[in-house]
């Protein structure tokens, strides 16, 4: 009977052990139509000034291949092809992770990886991407709004909207922030706040800490962003020429 236990033990502790090296493992299973055969990589990208490293390099025949890589926790990765200038992020969400593209579609919408994290980044940039669009026909009014001196009721509208604009986009990147359930979309979203007054960024930036404190990926935004905030609010040395 005892002799039974320590089996059963040993299995147990075999079977742990083999789960732990496995976590955080994923592959990704990918299909590109209209792809000529190449190598294709798998890099993990960091929100730092590291450059991003390769994991993984498979060969791709008739649209078709499979990448290894892991993460200890929820990242950002891309794969890159060699013969294209053509980049597809994506989180490691789930395993294994289908992913199916089209060269010939340079569209948000023309890529598709599974999980519901990356659902959720691809309704994003397909939000920012809309708001840009509308960003940029209004900044196209304005401007040939200002060639004619008679304009200035139609100016000041289209300015108007501009703002408006400006104030939506701000509102919606930091409930994205404020709202998500994936730490690396909160990451990500937060790249897209600058210009948005630091006590609304402050906010959000505590709340997604409360919701992910054992992120290491967002404890170290945190830390950069307090480094940053200082070093900001330390006043400059006085000249030889400034006043007691």
């Amino acid at each position: 009977m005892k002799r039974l236990g320590f089996i059963l033990l040993m299995a147990i502790t075999f079977m742990a052990c083999k789960n732990d090296t496995k976590k955080g493992e994923f592959t990704v299973e990918g299909t590109i139509k209209n792809a000529e055969d190449q190598q294709v990589y798998l890099e993990q990208l960091y929100f730092t000034e590291q450059a991003p490293a390769v994991l993984d390099t498979a060969e791709m025949k008739a649209g078709n291949f499979n990448l290894k890589g892991s993460g200890a926790e929820q990242g950002m990765y891309r794969i890159r092809l060699e013969k294209q200038d053509k980049g597809f992020i994506f989180i490691n969400d789930g395993d294994p992770i289908k992913f199916t593209a089209d060269v010939n579609d340079n569209s948000l919408a023309g890529a598709s990886f599974s999980g519901a994290a990356n659902e959720s980044l691809k309704k994003f940039l397909e939000e920012l991407d809309t708001r840009r669009t509308k960003f940029q026909e209004t900044a196209n009014r304005i401007k040939e709004l200002e060639l004619h001196a008679d304009n200035d009721s139609a100016l000041t509208v289209e300015k108007a909207n501009m703002e408006r604009l400006t104030t939506e986009a701000n509102q919606y990147i930091l409930s994205v922030v404020d709202t998500t359930k994936q730490p690396v979309i909160g990451i990500f979203a937060l790249g897209y706040s600058q210009g948005i007054d630091s006590s609304k960024t402050n906010k959000s930036i505590d709340l997604l800490a409360g919701k992910f404190p054992e992120h290491k990926g967002v404890n170290e935004l945190i830390a950069r962003y307090k480094q940053m905030m200082a070093a900001n609010s330390t006043p400059a040395a006085a000249g030889p020429n400034s006043k007691a």
